[in-house]
């Protein structure tokens, strides 16, 4: 299928299928390229809506992330400050942390008797 080039007009050679897909709208990469360049972003289909700013929850300074970001919980500025609200707010801690075995257990020693603290995870099973 022959089809003309939307930024030289320049005619090439393309494939039906590709035209079906939406493909087949350039003669090259170079054509291509100045399209992308060319064309505000807005009006690319990977275009998602931009940046929003958001407050930071923890030290308040104000970020910039991608708008689909900010369904997705976009709280903090950085990993420090998501850090801190983790330690502060103890949703990550004890019992509630997602890798929670139980706490230190009291064991007797096999071989002397002895009663000491430990953790499930340290535990050898024979």
């Amino acid at each position: 299928m022959i089809k003309k080039c939307l930024i030289c007009n320049k005619n090439f050679k393309t494939y039906p299928c590709h035209v079906k897909k939406g493909w087949g709208k350039f003669c090259s990469v170079k054509c291509y390229v100045k399209r992308i360049r060319d064309t505000p972003s807005e009006k690319l289909n990977g275009w998602r809506g931009g940046k929003a700013e958001i407050v930071c929850e923890v030290c308040g300074a104000k970020f910039l992330r991608p708008k689909y970001r900010v369904k997705q919980k976009a709280r903090f500025c950085s990993t420090s400050c998501m850090g801190k609200w983790q330690t502060v707010s103890g949703n990550k801690r004890g019992v509630n942390n997602g890798r929670w075995k139980g706490g230190p257990q009291k064991i007797n020693c096999d071989e002397c008797g002895k009663e000491f603290l430990t953790f499930l995870n340290f535990i050898i099973f024979n």
